[in-house]
């Protein structure tokens, strides 16, 4: 591999699946609970009108750490991972936005095979951009769906959605035209929007369902109501420290007192350590994206391409 040039996203593409994106990041997630890997929560820099992030972590039991930095800016935002080897082989850099879409679909696939019933059959889908293809995607991966219910405000986008997703997924894709709908009968929601006010409420959840909520990373926006919260036996969160600072849901809830800081458990811990699960219990996972998803999808990444 020629270090000196970025792999590239189509390279990224070709290379990296949803199935191995899953496998590295859920074995990440795992060594981190047991002290053998370090996340560093995200870091924002502003300068004017654009901004940028860097988020970094360490995978000792791999040696390997690295950081993944984006610019937003009004003309549109830029990923880069670098990736450096703890023996002093050279950094590799890697254009990640593709990479990106694979780590934050693939953690709310873990976090489903660790939080949701076994059986569950129906998924939930508010939301329709791109990146909630790879959320749909590694769900149906890690669990027995045969059935995604999808709402976005708009109909034209629901519907290519639905029929896109639908011709690369052997399981039923509906566009439907409600949050009502999308939820009716839904053992899984996942919610990834940009709605700076909630679209997901306790009424919508049925008993035994698992929520996944991966859209709102600004500590002003919150696509899910406080009362979601109060539902739930059990929240997780990506990295604690983080979320204090991103998760407008979270902080919201915490103001109304449906749910305590205290009573939120880290992704990594559940993972490892799978909890027992009432059927009828609710569950949700507070997705922000984290460096240490970053690190473990670009090392399976060089794996792959050294073959």
């Amino acid at each position: 591999m020629d270090t000196r040039r970025p792999i590239t996203e189509a390279q990224v593409n070709s290379w990296l699946n949803m199935p191995a994106t899953i496998q590295t990041v859920r074995a990440a997630l795992i060594d981190q609970a047991a002290d053998r890997a370090v996340n560093v929560p995200r870091q924002r820099l502003r300068l004017g009108s654009s901004m940028m992030h860097i988020l970094a972590a360490s995978w000792e039991a791999r040696g390997v750490f690295g950081h993944k930095s984006y610019a937003s800016s009004p003309k549109g935002v830029e990923f880069y991972v670098i990736l450096y080897y703890a023996d002093g082989r050279p950094g590799v850099v890697i254009e990640a936005n593709r990479l990106g879409q694979l780590r934050t679909g693939a953690a709310t696939g873990v976090a489903s095979k660790a939080l949701a019933r076994p059986d569950s059959k129906v998924l939930g889908v508010i939301g329709s951009g791109y990146q909630m293809r790879t959320q749909v995607e590694a769900v149906v991966h890690e669990l027995p769906i045969d059935r995604v219910q999808v709402w976005s405000p708009t109909e034209a986008n629901r519907e290519a959605f639905a029929r896109e997703l639908g011709q690369q997924l052997a399981v039923e894709m509906v566009a439907v035209d409600s949050v009502e709908a999308a939820t009716d009968g839904a053992d899984v929601i996942n919610v990834l929007t940009t709605s700076p006010e909630p679209l997901l409420y306790g009424r919508h959840l049925q008993p035994g369902v698992h929520v996944n909520a991966a859209g709102s990373n600004r500590v002003q926006q919150q696509e899910i109501a406080a009362d979601v919260f109060a539902e739930a036996s059990l929240v997780v969160t990506d990295d604690l420290e983080q979320a204090h600072s991103e998760s407008g849901d979270l902080v919201a809830a915490v103001s109304a007192g449906t749910v305590d800081w205290s009573d939120v458990k880290r992704l990594a811990d559940v993972v490892a350590y799978p909890p027992q699960r009432e059927a009828d219990a609710v569950t949700v996972f507070k997705s922000h994206g984290i460096g240490l998803w970053d690190v473990a999808a670009a090392l399976k990444l060089l794996e792959e391409l050294d073959g």
